[in-house]
């Protein structure tokens, strides 16, 4: 079974005009955004905050990047399936569009798996939570690590948060979360891989074919199950509510 994706992608909504990163521009944007998100938790409820957090979300990671990254090996491995083919230029044209299709179809079901579980993680408010900016650093020509720490006001220790970011052209991007130095796109890598070796094992005692490919497109079903799910669940909220 999928892992829940870190509650701590929370803040997951950064993005600061093209060019090269700035740290104290990624500071101050960083700051406003966590005290957004948190003023979103505490004042509105519903689908109206389902559908704010949503907006701050889903303009503000890297989704792609942070999919390929999370498929790791896997992603790589797909071009060996074109040895499992006949020398045929129209069977491997057909291949390369199975592989490329399914590539994309994992990238926009992962996105929504992650925006599921992002939501899911907002039931309550966040009053008693303060979260502070305090430092950057440059990460290469054209990445920043902003650092923060989340204060639980609950007598629980403050979290470490550490964004990892980089400048695309749209502006700066989060591509990974380190909670208390733990890389949550690493655990992420590490989950998937288990899940598609799991597939992939499976696919090989039955006899098949392809499959790496197999191995994704399952991979694919099993965070779409998740999505589903869920959606079913946020349905019969709203319905009970009303």
């Amino acid at each position: 079974m999928i892992k829940k994706i870190s509650l701590f992608w929370i803040l997951l909504g950064l993005s600061i005009s093209s060019g090269a990163a700035s740290t104290d521009g990624a500071i101050q944007f960083m700051q406003k955004l966590g005290d957004q998100v948190i003023q979103t938790t505490q004042t509105k409820h519903g689908e109206e905050k389902r559908q704010a957090l949503r907006d701050i979300f889903e303009n503000s990671v890297h989704h792609t990047s942070i999919a390929q990254f999370v498929l790791g090996k896997a992603r790589r491995a797909l071009k060996f399936v074109f040895k499992e083919v006949d020398d045929l230029e129209k069977e491997k044209q057909a291949l390369a569009h199975d592989v490329k299709n399914s590539l994309e179809e994992f990238y926009k079901i992962y996105k929504e798996s992650v925006t599921r579980t992002y939501l899911s993680s907002f039931d309550r408010d966040y009053k008693d939570e303060v979260f502070q900016a305090t430092h950057a650093k440059q990460d290469g020509e054209d990445g920043v690590v902003v650092y923060s720490t989340l204060d639980r006001k609950n007598g629980a220790p403050p979290l470490n948060l550490h964004w990892v970011l980089k400048s695309t052209e749209g502006g700066l991007k989060i591509l990974d979360l380190r909670v208390e130095g733990v890389s949550q796109a690493e655990k992420e890598r590490d989950e998937a891989a288990s899940i598609i070796r799991k597939h992939k094992d499976q696919c090989k005692q039955d006899g098949g074919k392809f499959c790496d490919l197999a191995a994704l497109k399952k991979l694919t079903d099993d965070h779409k199950t998740l999505n589903d799910e869920w959606k079913k669940k946020i349905r019969g909220e709203a319905i009970s509510v009303n």
